[in-house]
């Protein structure tokens, strides 16, 4: 018997910090505050002591740590993974890499706090932190991070996602596009299709293939049949990757072909 992973919605969880995204973060806002420091010497040259003090670096640095704790305070769960957000430091983490999610004691001077280990298959790990202000938040989101990764493992992988030539592999979007087209076109004979739409859902709402061979999957169905859209959309929504997420919205919104190529495009 088939399983396929539990269709969520993929959500996103704000106040909860991740590290060592933030520590990465904070290498950001180091490289802010020394943007602005040729202005805060060439003040301190010609103004003296009066204008090193009067130069507004404390707005600066709020300016930085705001930015700071509105970029990476942010954690999307989904089927396939999880992505932390946080400019330039944005990272995906897909199931696939994750090992256990370990409910760990603080090891820090806030023993307030609450944490979840992701401990990573290579040893890496990434914690997510939460002040108790936050903890509910924190707790929702472990509790949909284990519905969705014990999905994932559970689920049924694709059988065709590596032997159909959906990924797009180097190919024009316009060509890629026209060969996906191309595996569901009608022959004419008891055959149908040179695919079964089937092959291609599986591919589609296979939570562990690859990014490139779903969008693809997704190019095709809709091509072949714009009634199917609102499943593909129910795909896309369930992904934490915002670039698939956004490629596949775009896919099922696609009024017409030219409008699904467009959608592969900005995929790139």
């Amino acid at each position: 018997m088939t399983h396929r992973a539990p269709r969520l919605r993929a959500e996103t969880f704000t106040g909860v910090t991740h590290w060592p995204a933030s520590r990465e973060g904070l290498v950001f806002l180091g490289l802010f505050v020394v943007a602005f420091a040729p202005p805060l010497v060439l003040s301190a040259v010609f103004h003296g002591e009066a204008g090193l003090l009067g130069f507004p670096w404390w707005a600066l640095l709020f300016l930085a740590f705001s930015l700071h704790q509105r970029f990476v305070r942010r954690v999307t769960v989904g089927a396939d993974g999880l992505w932390l957000h946080g400019w330039p430091f944005a990272r995906f983490v897909p199931w696939s890499r994750v090992a256990a999610l370990e409910e760990e004691a603080p090891r820090d001077l806030r023993p307030e706090s609450t944490h979840l280990r992701v401990r990573l298959v290579d040893g890496d790990a990434v914690e997510l932190r939460a002040v108790p202000a936050r903890a509910p938040t924190l707790a929702a989101l472990v509790e949909h991070a284990r519905a969705s990764m014990h999905g994932y493992r559970q689920r049924t992988a694709a059988p065709h996602a590596d032997t159909l030539p959906l990924a797009r592999a180097g190919r024009e979007v316009s060509s890629w596009l026209r060969d996906l087209r191309a595996m569901l076109a009608d022959r004419g004979d008891y055959r149908s299709a040179a695919v079964a739409p089937d092959a291609l859902w599986a591919v589609l709402e296979d939570p562990g293939a690859e990014a490139s061979a779903r969008a693809g999957a997704a190019a095709a169905l809709a091509s072949h049949d714009p009634s199917t859209r609102a499943r593909i959309r129910v795909a896309g929504e369930g992904s934490a990757s915002p670039a698939l997420q956004q490629t596949l919205v775009r896919i099922s919104e696609a009024e017409a072909d030219a409008s699904v190529e467009r959608a592969l495009v900005r995929s790139r």
